[in-house]
C-alpha cells in the first residue's frame, strides 16, 4: 500500500519539461542577469525598442517581462517603444546569438535508457544613450540548464503525448512480481521445513 501511494505521489510531482520550456527558463535567468547589470550600473529608467522579428517574439516577451519585473523591485521603470518613436532614456538592445538543446542518450546497466539534455543560450545586449550613441553597457551573457529524463518520457514529449490520471498497469506489474517472488519464497521455505 505504501508503494502505491509513493509511486502515485512521485508521478504527480514529476513534470517533464519540453526543450522549449528548458530554453525559456534560461531566458528568464538571462533577463534577471541583465536587470541586475543595469541596476548595478546605476540605471533605473530604460527604454526597450520592440523587435520586429516575429520568430523571436515569444523570446522577447519572456526577456522583457523578466527585466521589467526585476527593475520594478528596485522601483525602476521600463518603456517599450516602436522603432520610429522618440525617447529620452537609455535604450536596451538585445539579440539572441545562439540557442540550442544538446541531447545525449545514456544506456543504463539496470533500467531504461536515460536522455540527458543541456539547454544553452548566448545573448548579447547593450545599453545606449539615444542622443549621443554612447554605449553604457555592452556584454554577452550565456546560461545553461541540464535535465535528465527517461527515453520513453522524452519520446512522449517530442510526440506531444500527454499522460494524465493513474495507470493501473503501472501498479499492477510490481504487485504481480511481488506475488510471484513471495510465492516462490513460500514454496522454498515450505519445502525446506518439510525436509
Amino acid at each position: 500500500m505504501l508503494l502505491f501511494f509513493t509511486s502515485a505521489l512521485a508521478e504527480k510531482a514529476e513534470k517533464e519539461l519540453t526543450d522549449q520550456e528548458l530554453l525559456n527558463i534560461c531566458f528568464r535567468k538571462i533577463g534577471k542577469i541583465i536587470a541586475r547589470d543595469i541596476i548595478t550600473e546605476g540605471f533605473t529608467e530604460i527604454t526597450i525598442v520592440k523587435q520586429t522579428d516575429k520568430h523571436e517574439e515569444s523570446i522577447d516577451v519572456i526577456i522583457i517581462e523578466t527585466i521589467v519585473n526585476e527593475l520594478k523591485i528596485e522601483d525602476g521603470i521600463v518603456y517599450l517603444v516602436e522603432d520610429e518613436t522618440d525617447w529620452e532614456e537609455p535604450t536596451l538592445f538585445f539579440k539572441v546569438m545562439s540557442k540550442n538543446v544538446l541531447i545525449e542518450e545514456k544506456d543504463q546497466f539496470w533500467g531504461e535508457t536515460v536522455v540527458l539534455r543541456k539547454a544553452h543560450i548566448v545573448l548579447s545586449y547593450r545599453l545606449v544613450d539615444p542622443y549621443t550613441g554612447e554605449i553604457f553597457i555592452a556584454r554577452e551573457r550565456d546560461e545553461s540548464l541540464e535535465n535528465e529524463l527517461s527515453k520513453k518520457a522524452y519520446t512522449n514529449l517530442k510526440k506531444g503525448i500527454k499522460k494524465s490520471g493513474i495507470s493501473i498497469a503501472r501498479f499492477l506489474e510490481p504487485a504481480i512480481i511481488t506475488a510471484i517472488v513471495g510465492g516462490l519464497m513460500y514454496l522454498f521455505y515450505s519445502q525446506k521445513s518439510s525436509q
